[in-house]
């Protein structure tokens, strides 16, 4: 109802046509990619192989739009998760500040660990794999539940306490399916 914005549409409409400028975008980068590579990670895409298939460029044009939104949520979410925890966890906040550059990879890594930007993801096996006992077999749909990995006892000490003095090799968080 704000006069200064009437003129933009619905919200839907915003949205519908922003999804599609950006569809537009990556579709366009992944045919330049495609005939001009260059050292970045688009052209990795539209070069990588998996069992003698690459992608086409529609389906590098997808992952690239795919890969801006969820880059944008989830970048928001490890945002607010590292702002909630170190104003829970002053004496972690003030750590890291006595020597910011040494440390903040590893705050990064332990901030990631306590609080993923995602809770879970479902994915589709490959191929078949035994875990636990259980055989999973290709083409099952199965979930990893980032928050419960990434606190579990037999990896982690203490994994209910945040401490960013953990290192990278004490800290094999599974954010973002492994390692952040």
């Amino acid at each position: 109802n704000d006069p200064e914005y009437a003129h933009i549409g619905s919200p839907l409409f915003v949205f519908a046509d922003a999804s599609q400028k950006l569809a537009m975008l990556a579709l366009e980068l992944a045919k330049d990619r495609k005939k001009n590579p260059g050292d970045d990670l688009l052209t990795w895409v539209a070069q990588a192989e998996y069992e003698g298939h690459k992608l086409s460029t529609e389906e590098v044009g997808v992952f690239f739009s795919l890969l801006a939104a969820g880059a944008n949520d989830t970048t928001r979410h490890a945002m607010a998760h590292v702002l909630s925890l170190f104003q829970q966890h002053p004496d972690q906040h003030a750590y890291l500040m006595a020597d910011f550059e040494a440390r903040v990879d590893d705050a990064v890594n332990e901030a990631l660990r306590m609080e993923p930007p995602l809770m879970h993801f479902r994915r589709t096996a490959l191929r078949d794999y035994e875990i636990g006992g259980v055989t999973i077999k290709r083409g099952d749909k199965v979930a990893m539940w980032y928050i419960s990995a990434n606190r579990d006892e037999d990896v982690f000490d203490h994994p209910d306490v945040f401490d960013i003095s953990r290192t990278a090799k004490h800290n094999p968080h599974q954010a973002f399916g492994g390692g952040g």
